[in-house]
């Protein structure tokens, strides 16, 4: 059972696969998550056994690291107390924990699991509390170390457990398979190195150590029961610090692709500029356009001229490293990086093996890195370094609906952001209930009429662009004759009623200029509108107009 009860006389590591110890913990959740998904109603044992059989064929895959494991119940009792340990399972039922379910519905990887588990993680040793990540990054931050061999680790925790005798290197063998589970280390050479992407003060900060700062008997009986215990090791400290003092940094692990998308004027510039106030210096901003290239978007090779008059040729930062090295270089900072008119460009092209970097993990961070030379060296001053989106680093792109023709955005390009629908809202703009000049319509009787009728042409075609008029498609100004038919008139017979003009407008109008001319010469005292739009159309705009005069007791 998972619990802390058990006072240890050793380091116990070595339970699992001799090596794969990520591989062999994803494989009992994913065993798990299989047997429960399609064994409903089977009772704990037969649960056990069939999770036991099914290990076999996962071990198979990594079967020179896994041992002689036949999937048998004997075999699987190392397995059955590591699950435990490590919060896999939180009943004898092997009820798979909400943290263990994220990583078999790949809503996190393993390592991230493995990292949350080690910031908290804490053997009862020898009558004392150890807790294994703390010490490590206590030592080597003491030692002024960032790699620490076998034998040194072994030694460390002789200290820590107060054993005197740790000849067995067999279990550190297995925390060290464990801890490169982590983002934390690597292992090189027989030896631990650190490679996180922030400072090991930084981390050791979100270690919980409130247990090692207890009694053992105080631990012990507080996490002896099960779900506390669950509860203690699967917090995910993560995103924040154990010093709240007022000169500490907060790391910012909030980093996300969002993509802000809606019809032609609803806003969504004018939201996305809400969403970053007070952050502007913190942000790049660019727009997507047709010839934007991927060179534009990183940066590219040109040639200058140095100080000694030779020409030399220099990695120019384009928006997106320029942001990127903000960003590493302060991650107590949020920064944004917003794309404009993002299906206006070819953006798969554009972001070209910057895509990868678009898949977060639940801190925010990229959960694959890509190598690229001229970035590495323009953000880290390493160009051997890997590259990844930090998770202080949000990037936002805007998109009209109606443009969505242009360049397609695919599935595969779509599905690493998340797509957030601006709702067009026309009775919430300043002025929705403003006349436009020289009729008797309001803005929001004209454009809800126009919305229903473009709704109406289009319903048979799902994928066509939704030309539907934006509340902020034009501004309270923008109601005057002139600007109002230059930029409303125009864009109806253009772009949104192109095939089927009669649909709006009177069908003896045969050009736009006959249009423009009704609209802004008029030699009658009728309404504008009246002169160039259908009978229909225009009633349904006197009605709505009507209904507002009632609504709002004008």
């Amino acid at each position: 059972m998972a619990n802390f009860s058990d006072n240890k006389n050793k380091i116990y590591f070595d339970a699992l696969c001799r090596t794969k110890k990520s591989e062999s913990v994803l494989s009992l959740i994913h065993a798990t998550y299989q047997v429960r998904e399609n064994f409903k109603n089977l009772n704990g044992s037969e649960i056990k056994e069939k999770i036991a059989a099914r290990l076999k064929n996962a071990y198979h895959l990594f079967k020179n690291t896994a041992g002689t494991y036949q999937g048998n119940l004997d075999q699987f009792s190392s397995q059955y107390t590591i699950g435990h340990e490590l919060a896999i399972w939180k009943n004898s039922q092997l009820e798979l924990t909400e943290l263990a379910k994220k990583v078999a519905e790949n809503r996190i990887t393993i390592r991230d699991y493995f990292d949350i588990v080690f910031l908290n993680y804490i053997q009862p040793i020898n009558n004392r509390v150890i807790h294994f990540l703390y010490y490590l990054l206590e030592e080597m931050i003491e030692k002024k170390i960032n790699r620490i061999s076998k034998e040194a680790l072994k030694n460390l925790y002789k200290r820590k457990t107060g054993i005197s005798e740790m000849d067995d290197i067999g279990d550190i063998n297995g925390l060290c398979n464990m801890l490169i589970s982590t983002n934390y280390f690597k292992l090189e050479e027989r030896e631990l190195v650190y490679i996180f992407e922030t400072s090991m003060e930084d981390l050791i900060k979100r270690c919980d150590i409130s247990y090692i700062t207890r009694s053992y008997d105080e631990a012990r009986e507080q996490l002896k029961d099960e779900e506390k215990y669950i509860e203690y090791l699967l917090k995910d400290n993560r995103k924040k610090y154990t010093d709240t003092s007022e000169s500490q940094d907060i790391l910012v692990n909030e980093g996300k692709n969002i993509l802000y998308y809606g019809v032609p004027g609803v806003g969504k510039s004018y939201f996305v500029k809400e969403l970053i106030k007070g952050s502007e210096q913190l942000t790049q901003r660019l727009v997507f356009h047709p010839d934007y290239t991927h060179s534009d978007f990183v940066g590219q090779i040109q040639p200058s001229i140095n100080d000694e008059g030779k020409l030399i040729y220099e990695f120019h930062p384009g928006p997106f490293t320029k942001i990127l090295k903000q960003a590493n270089a302060n991650t107590s900072k949020k920064y944004y990086l917003i794309i404009e008119e993002i299906n206006r460009g070819n953006a798969p092209a554009i972001f070209g093996e910057i895509f990868q970097l678009l898949d977060r993990d639940e801190s925010g961070k990229s959960e694959y890195e890509i190598i690229n030379y001229d970035i590495a060296k323009e953000v880290y001053n390493d160009k051997e370094k890997h590259i990844y989106i930090p998770s202080n680093l949000t990037i936002i792109g805007t998109m009209n609906t109606a443009d969505q023709n242009v360049f397609t955005l695919d599935t595969a390009f779509q599905r690493r952001w998340e797509m957030k629908d601006i709702e067009n809202n026309i009775s919430n703009s300043s002025h929705a209930q403003k006349i436009i000049e020289g009729t008797e319509i309001t803005w929001e009787a004209f454009s809800t009429t126009v919305n229903e009728l473009v709704v109406e042409e289009n319903k048979d075609f799902s994928n066509f662009g939704d030309k539907r008029l934006g509340a902020y498609f034009i501004k309270e100004n923008e109601l005057s004759i002139e600007l109002f038919s230059a930029k409303v008139i125009k864009y109806l017979w253009y772009d949104v009623f192109c095939y089927q003009k009669s649909l709006i407008f009177k069908s003896e109008i045969e050009t736009l200029e006959e249009i423009l001319k009704k609209y802004r010469t008029k030699e009658t005292t009728e309404d504008r509108l009246s002169l160039i739009l259908n009978e229909d159309a225009y009633k349904r705009m006197l009605d709505k107009v009507k209904n507002e005069t009632w609504y709002t007791g004008s």
